[in-house]
């Protein structure tokens, strides 16, 4: 299971308890009550940390990393992404193909998606510490601009469609 929370820009706080309840009847005729069956201390976790992106059981690092476009035609650009990362895991935690997905977007200066690539964190095509280089293509010449971000989302898929937790966002 996999929880997310947005928290307002409001809160000024950095450190909050997760508290897990069930509800308690011990007698049909008393009512029930709420009782704390757990409770975490969860951290905020800031848009600018890119050295230690936790997405349990991993760690992500991303170490560096370089935008460039490539002019296809006179009408569509591709961009590359040049990444430098490490990843690392519990060894003790098993997962199976339903874990969540790294998304990797290309967003103009508009917030408007340009593209976006999906990468498991087990089986075929998952991301791996180390140089890799991945692609967007059909960008067209009008949504090709400067000032483009990258915005890595840990995803999940949930029966109201896709969830995305924003966990780093790369500027120039």
């Amino acid at each position: 299971m996999s929880y997310a929370f947005t928290m307002p820009t409001s809160e000024t706080g950095s450190s909050f308890t997760l508290k897990v309840q069930g509800t308690v009847q011990s007698d049909p005729a008393a009512p029930a009550y709420r009782s704390t069956i757990a409770a975490l201390p969860v951290n905020v976790q800031s848009d600018d940390d890119r050295n230690e992106i936790h997405l349990y059981p991993y760690t992500l690092n991303i170490k560096s990393w370089i935008l460039t476009p490539v002019i296809q035609n006179w009408s569509s650009y591709t961009y590359n992404l040049h990444l430098d990362m490490d990843f690392t895991r519990d060894p003790q935690v098993v997962l199976d193909n339903n874990f969540s997905t790294l998304k990797i977007e290309l967003v103009d200066a508009l917030g408007s998606s340009l593209g976006a690539k999906y990468f498991p964190f087990v089986g075929a095509n998952r991301l791996v510490s180390g140089d890799q280089t991945l692609t967007f293509t059909g960008v067209t010449s009008d949504q090709a601009k400067s000032n483009l971000t990258v915005k890595v989302s840990e995803s999940i898929m949930t029966p109201n469609g896709e969830a995305n937790r924003v966990i780093a966002v790369l500027k120039p």
